[in-house]
């Protein structure tokens, strides 16, 4: 077989590998596309009116002055005592009821007037302390034969001031309303009244009361009579039917009406 030859040492050359080198590639800038035509401005939109501003809130006191100041007591005002019968309590854990008869007694003019009334409270213990956190009282009406007494005593002490002409007693028997209709339809006011008597234009020689009956409706009452009445300027005593409206607003009674005639006028 024939031999293989070798390659003789120094007769081949290699060729050195040729070194790529990339190149930049230079490229042109895009040009710049054509400026838009400029839209043309919205017109401006008018001015919304301005709201009317509001008026400010009052500043909401704080602390002692929110609290609402109870009117102070005048001098001439009645003096009211209250009392308290028979007192029941019942338990029912935290909370508990009581139950009593309110006692008012009142003093006015000399006068002492009486009314009860049932109250009823509700408490719960928090922290230890009973707060009360509802709270009922119902006005008992009054005895009917009491009050009856009561009215019958209030009229004899009006005719009786009239008579007189007492006005600091009036002042105690009439309402700030009182109206008093004549005979000729006229009304007279309680200062009307006042001021007449105190002046001695209105002045009385005669002025007695019979035939008094007094009905009671709750806190108001109707007093009806008869009067034997003379006047300074009148030459002899007439004869007057009267009716009287009482109210008791827990003062006492006071007239808030009266109405006379004379009977041969009808």
């Amino acid at each position: 077989m024939p031999k293989k030859l070798k390659p003789s040492k120094g007769t081949a050359k290699k060729t050195p590998k040729a070194k790529s080198v990339s190149k930049p590639v230079k490229t042109k800038k895009p040009s710049a596309p054509p400026a838009r035509a400029a839209r043309p401005a919205h017109p401006a939109r008018p001015a919304h009116p301005a709201h009317p501003a509001h008026p400010a809130h009052p500043a909401k006191p704080k602390g002692k002055a929110a609290a609402a100041k109870a009117p102070a007591p005048k001098p001439d005002d009645p003096a009211v005592t209250y009392t308290a019968e028979e007192i029941r309590v019942q338990p029912y854990k935290d909370t508990a009821v009581v139950a009593f008869r309110l006692v008012g007694t009142t003093v006015a003019d000399g006068k002492t007037t009486v009314q009860k009334y049932l109250n009823t409270g509700t408490f719960v213990k928090r922290k230890g302390q009973w707060r009360a956190v509802a709270w009922q009282a119902t006005k008992l009406p009054r005895p009917a034969d009491d009050a009856k007494a009561q009215v019958a005593e209030a009229e004899k002490a009006l005719h009786a001031a009239m008579r007189s002409g007492d006005v600091k007693a009036l002042d105690g028997l009439l309402d700030k309303s009182f109206v008093w209709i004549h005979r000729t339809g006229e009304p007279v006011t309680r200062d009307g009244l006042i001021e007449a008597l105190s002046s001695k234009r209105l002045e009385y020689k005669k002025l007695e009361t019979s035939e008094v009956t007094v009905d009671v409706y709750g806190d108001s009452a109707v007093v009806r009579g008869t009067s034997s009445r003379q006047r300074a300027v009148d030459a002899e005593p007439y004869v007057a039917f009267f009716t009287i409206t009482f109210v008791n607003q827990g003062e006492g009674w006071k007239a808030v009406a009266m109405h006379s005639h004379r009977p041969q006028e009808y």
